[in-house]
């Protein structure tokens, strides 16, 4: 569930951070839950991991609150 439609994503190598965004739904879109985004990144070691992680960041610090990993 998203307050304003505002959410983050950051690309993670091995738990390093690599690529961090944030984002808006389009309110005025068909679907306001739809979006499209293409992210480009290398991960710093072949055997490593690269996992994108959704996460809405609390007002108060930013720390992450709602996170879903998906592995890519």
């Amino acid at each position: 569930q998203l307050f304003k439609a505002g959410f983050s994503w950051v690309v993670e190598d091995h738990h390093e951070e690599l690529k961090p965004y944030s984002a808006m739904t389009g309110d005025d879109a068909p679907d306001p839950r739809k979006f499209l985004f293409t992210v480009d990144v290398e991960k710093a070691r072949q055997n490593y991991t690269l996992n994108l992680i959704f996460f809405k960041a609390r007002g108060r610090d930013g720390s992450r609150q709602h996170e879903l990993p998906i592995t890519l």
